[in-house]
């Protein structure tokens, strides 16, 4: 099965796009895949926009939207997702619990914006997002020995609500927690710098497409 891995940076809103053909799941393979990578950097203020603005200002969904869309189509999204696509991935960053807009985690409203944009182009694919934090522990899980901070990161951010926003209503959404995922032991080539072997999650590993949304 082919995998594709794509990054896309939320300040900036640039999408580095990587192609990962038929490889085996290791650590060093996905960390390093062969091939050139694409880079596409949007700006607010870019000419051509439909409602360009300054750097700085505070922006509409509406236009991170349009941002979004625009980066992902430049970097090739249309290359690597169609309506073959069966399993889409997207894991923001919601390292600690805080809302969206914060600056300290990936905002939602860029992690929507991308699923449109992929929904579009793959209309009966799965979207999942998925995060596995370290700051934040699920207040219904039962963690002996963790120290960190309990609550519920996807609420908090507001990535609870795009389930029920009438604007993916037609997708087929839903949200893992990659920490308590299913996981998988995989060996890394040459035994490795560190540890020889690393277990990573299922989600992770049988998607078909994996987007990466970094603050």
């Amino acid at each position: 099965m082919k995998k594709l891995c794509l990054v896309l940076g939320t300040l900036i809103v640039g999408l580095f796009l990587l192609r990962l053909h038929d490889l085996p799941p290791d650590g060093v393979s996905a960390a390093t895949p062969p091939g050139s990578p694409v880079v596409a950097v949007v700006r607010s203020d870019l000419e051509g926009l439909p409602n360009p603005a300054p750097p700085g200002s505070k922006l509409s969904y509406r236009q991170v939207e349009d941002m979004v869309g625009y980066a992902m189509a430049l970097a090739g999204i249309s290359q690597v997702v169609g309506p073959g696509t069966e399993w889409v991935v997207i894991k923001p960053n919601i390292v600690n619990l805080e809302r969206s807009g914060s600056g300290a985690i990936t905002d939602c409203r860029v992690v929507k914006a991308i699923i449109r944009t992929v929904h579009r182009l793959a209309p009966s694919a799965r979207i999942t997002v998925a995060e596995g934090a370290g700051g934040w522990a699920p207040p219904d899980k039962d963690l002996e020995g963790i120290s960190a901070e309990r609550g519920d990161g996807f609420e908090v951010a507001g990535y609870r609500d795009l389930l029920d926003d009438p604007d993916l209503a037609d997708v087929d959404l839903d949200i893992v927690d990659l920490n308590f995922d299913r996981s998988v032991k995989v060996q890394v080539p040459g035994g490795g710098n560190c540890l020889s072997e690393y277990y990573i999650p299922e989600t992770v590993l049988d998607c078909d497409v994996l987007i990466d949304v970094p603050v």
